[in-house]
């Protein structure tokens, strides 16, 4: 059986999972600049961590799931946040793997902030690409995680269509 021939793109031969792998982190760079000149300190591991807490506090065996790492990496990862600010601990429990763990205010308004920057650069790539090829990358993308995406869940993670 012969090897397919990668599809030809505009200017020759495309990969399509580097070039969405290259628009990918250029983006998160970007949007990590801003965040910068915002004054906060938002890290690439943190972009994993922080979907994870927008619907309210979380356990570290839970978040460990979700992320598909081990609870030790996951409470290493938490304490890095809980010592910029960007989250807290329910102080009430015993056992610190029961404890919910949260973002704190700061937490929430580097959220907020890392939302906006994401919307108005999706609105400066409508007006540099066009709105209709965005929206149709954007499309594209979601269908790639639907088809791609939990192809995982033993390790419990879920990859969800992003709005």
């Amino acid at each position: 059986m012969a090897a397919s021939q990668p599809h030809p793109g505009p200017s020759g031969p495309a990969d399509l999972v580097l070039a969405a792998l290259l628009a990918g982190r250029a983006m998160d760079d970007e949007i990590a600049r801003r965040l910068t000149r915002d004054g906060y300190d938002m890290r690439a591991s943190d972009r994993a961590v922080f979907p994870l807490l927008m619907d309210g506090a979380a356990t570290v065996t839970a978040l460990a799931r979700s992320l598909g790492i081990t609870q030790q990496a996951t409470s290493k990862a938490l304490t890095d946040l809980r010592l910029r600010g960007y989250v807290e601990r329910d102080p009430q429990p015993v056992d610190a793997r029961t404890r919910p763990v949260g973002l704190s205010a700061e937490g929430r308004r580097l959220s907020n902030a890392d939302r906006q920057h994401r919307a108005t650069l999706h609105d400066e790539m409508a007006e540099c690409l066009g709105a209709a090829h965005v929206d149709i990358t954007h499309t594209t993308l979601n269908g790639v995680i639907k088809v791609f995406g939990d192809r995982e869940p033993e390790r419990g993670r879920r990859f969800r269509e992003l709005g």
